[in-house]
């Protein structure tokens, strides 16, 4: 199935980040609206960071026909979050990529916004409270932590402990990248932010890094208390919460830290060998209990959360040697060469239940994937992974480019997925109901 909907104001830029979110708008007609009974299954609201370091919020429709007009974006609201007090010297003045986005829940249904970009910098933003609200949304920054030992390339946070409802649940523990370290960044339902812990990643010839160990990607999964099974029973008794904390990066590594009761110097890390060069993306399925990682070798790999001491993948297919849906071409080696070609860039979580999961890939050569996670039904540690039917490509504008745009983060909402490219920002409707395994 093809792209049914490409934003022509976004045309050229190149958007680096997108990150979905609740919406307190809706379009009627081109005007902007905030009802009660507001239909959240026809509209698509998401943050977007791109190549040249600005930041918005778009809200829009996803009635549109495929057969209107494109060059129309009467039916999308854009919300731009940039510095709107005067400079005060914390406004970047050169434009950096934005390369991650997070949202941090805080008091009163608030939110921050959080973005981590080539400055070295977290960008902290907050809606400005002081403005009259017939001015319309203003954003402020609060704050930026920093400066990293690199570009801020991915974020995460903590994940709150489900036994405790005091007020110890507002705090928060953010993670963000700087080469081969993770900073470790406290704050209390955001009034600050501190700086309290380094975990940092070295180099390791056995495993086969002998070049770069620095970081690309981070994500965190709740550790399902198995932890507690080597615990005696005071211990059980006792305040206990544990979650993993996930990375992958250049020397295609996966690591796993097991974070109890946000103890970082205690957190226990293991590894494992998972891709041949670089990891670029990392999702966690928790209704599976895997962790996905994939990379620029076309690996898509599954790894199984528990509490073993070792760590290692479960299932695993390499796109190079799966994707049939190629062009037509002279010869069998054209077509090797074509497919070999494909790097992994992007990935995100389309559905997911106990025993199955249905997430996107992005690629380097424009074409956007879908695969399948499966629990075998015997036994919960086998499962298996393969691609589906249902695909597309983001075409490049260039005439002098014979392949698709490089998709650099795709995000799922309401049955969507949100691509974007270094052309754009694309939206796709996959059938996911006829949808069938390779």
């Amino acid at each position: 199935m093809s792209i049914v909907r490409s934003l022509s104001s976004f045309t050229g830029i190149g958007v680096t980040s997108i990150l979905p979110c609740g919406h307190d708008v809706f379009l009627d007609d081109g005007d902007i609206r905030n009802p009660d009974d507001v239909d959240e299954d026809n509209l698509l609201s998401f943050y977007v960071g791109t190549k040249r370091g600005k930041m918005k919020k778009i809200t829009i429709s996803t009635k549109r026909k495929a057969h209107d007009d494109d060059d129309d974006d009467d039916d999308v609201h854009i919300e731009c979050i940039e510095q709107t007090l005067k400079d005060d010297g914390s406004k970047r003045k050169t434009p950096y990529p934005i390369f991650s986005l997070m949202t941090l829940p805080i008091h009163h249904h608030h939110h921050h916004v959080l973005s981590g970009s080539g400055d070295r910098y977290i960008t902290i933003w907050e809606q400005d409270k002081q403005k009259h609200p017939n001015d319309g949304v203003s954003w402020r920054i609060k704050a930026k932590l920093g400066p990293h030992t690199g570009w801020v390339k991915d974020l995460a946070s903590s994940l709150p402990n489900p036994d405790r409802n005091d007020q110890h649940n507002d705090e928060n523990f953010i993670f963000s990248i700087g080469c081969n370290c993770i900073e470790v960044w406290k704050t209390i339902n955001g009034e600050s932010y501190d700086h309290i812990h380094k975990l940092m990643i070295e180099s390791s010839v056995e495993m086969g890094s002998t070049l770069s160990s620095d970081i690309l990607c981070l994500a965190t999964s709740p550790s399902h208390n198995c932890n507690t099974l080597h615990m005696s029973e005071q211990e059980k008794q006792q305040d206990h919460h544990s979650y993993y904390l996930l990375a992958g990066g250049v020397d295609g590594r996966i690591h796993q830290w097991t974070i109890c009761n946000n103890s970082f110097p205690d957190a226990k890390v293991v590894y494992a060998p998972g891709h041949d060069g670089r990891v670029n993306a990392l999702l966690v399925c928790n209704d599976l209990r895997a962790a996905v990682s994939i990379g620029n070798d076309g690996l898509v790999k599954c790894w199984k959360l528990d509490c073993n001491e070792s760590f290692s993948s479960v299932c695993s297919i390499n796109v190079n040697d799966e994707f049939h849906s190629v062009q037509d071409t002279n010869t069998q080696e054209a077509k090797t060469q074509e497919v070999s070609t494909i790097k992994l860039t992007c990935s995100c979580i389309l559905f997911e239940q106990q025993d199955r999961a249905i997430i996107g890939i992005g690629t380097a050569c424009g074409k956007v994937l879908l695969a399948g996670i499966y629990r075998d039904e015997k036994s919960d540690d086998v499962m298996s992974i393969g691609l589906l039917d249902e695909r597309t490509t983001v075409e490049s504008s260039s005439s002098n480019s014979s392949g698709g745009c490089n998709i650099h983060s795709i995000a799922s909402q309401n049955n969507h997925i949100i691509i974007g490219h270094s052309k754009g920002i694309s939206i796709w409707e996959p059938d996911l109901i006829h949808t069938k395994h390779k």
